[in-house]
């Protein structure tokens, strides 16, 4: 008895709060049809708690609010789209989005478990449709008839659906994070810590060689001959002759190209050439 009273009295006395304003924050970033403005998701938190445990710290928030935004590709004319979710309690929240050309974005939440999952709205901030309740970093694909996007738990794997929701199927049992190409029909995707390509073709499936460890996050270039993907870094990965290079030290997660532009989240967001330079943090 003595031993836990001696272990309860350690857990109480190593425990210390810290409570502070934590400010404002910018994820997923993402073209528009022409590039000429990219959404994102504005992360407003009005208070975070830190509880410093011995061997572990526990993260709580009064208030988590969750906007999609959007602004010009230097960070200029920010505009608020839509706001998402509020919750307090708990850090995290957002996901990824997508937008088609006929202006109309697709987006997964994280936190709350309550509004996690798969929802539409239209640019202008109308229609907002909560059309799956599971599912995470959904992507337009043929032709934006179809929306595929990766799930974990008893729904593990990479699906697809109609735009409305209609017609789930699973496409990969083991899946996550994908990025469609129009022209060759062919799905990139994340399983564990390699990259993975799938064929709609002739449903083959084949790891992509020479990756150095924790490739996450790929993302198609418009020939669909190269892709860029995120290890703390940003690389970028050619077919032709199956080899990658570093373009840049920044890049942590979602990379999103549009023509011969990536934007890049890495505590903020970031805008630079798909050849790595000139590279400009717009959202901090």
């Amino acid at each position: 008895m003595r031993y836990k009273w001696l272990i309860f009295l350690f857990l109480i006395t190593g425990c210390t709060q810290d409570k502070y304003h934590y400010g404002t924050g910018y994820y997923a970033p993402c073209w528009n049809a022409d590039g000429t403005r990219i959404y994102y998701f504005r992360n407003d938190l009005t208070e975070k708690e830190i509880i410093n445990w011995p061997f572990s710290q526990t993260y709580k928030c009064e208030k988590n609010e969750w906007y999609i935004c959007s602004c010009k590709p230097d960070g200029s004319d920010r505009r608020e789209i839509s706001k998402m979710v509020e919750f307090s309690g708990e850090l995290g929240g957002g996901g990824s989005m997508d937008i088609s050309p006929k202006g109309k974005i697709v987006y997964s939440l994280g936190k709350p478990k309550s509004a996690a999952g798969i929802w539409t709205i239209d640019i202008d901030g109308t229609n907002k449709r909560y059309i799956l309740q599971w599912g995470e970093y959904p992507r337009w694909s043929f032709n934006c008839t179809k929306i595929i996007f990766g799930s974990d738990g008893e729904q593990e794997g990479i699906w697809m659906m109609d735009e409305e929701g209609d017609n789930l199927q699973q496409v990969i049992e083991k899946g996550t994070r994908p990025s469609f190409c129009e022209n060759t029909k062919t799905l990139l995707y994340n399983k564990g810590r390699w990259i993975w390509s799938y064929s709609f073709v002739d449903s083959s499936t084949d790891s992509v060689t020479n990756q150095p460890n924790n490739a996450f996050w790929p993302e198609w270039l418009p020939s669909c001959e190269e892709f860029v993907y995120t290890d703390y870094a940003l690389y970028l990965y050619s077919f032709t002759n199956g080899t990658y290079k570093l373009l840049n030290s920044i890049g942590d997660y979602r990379p999103r190209v549009f023509e011969d532009k990536i934007a890049v989240e890495d505590e903020g967001i970031w805008v630079l050439n798909v050849d790595g330079t000139a590279a400009r943090k717009i959202l901090k």
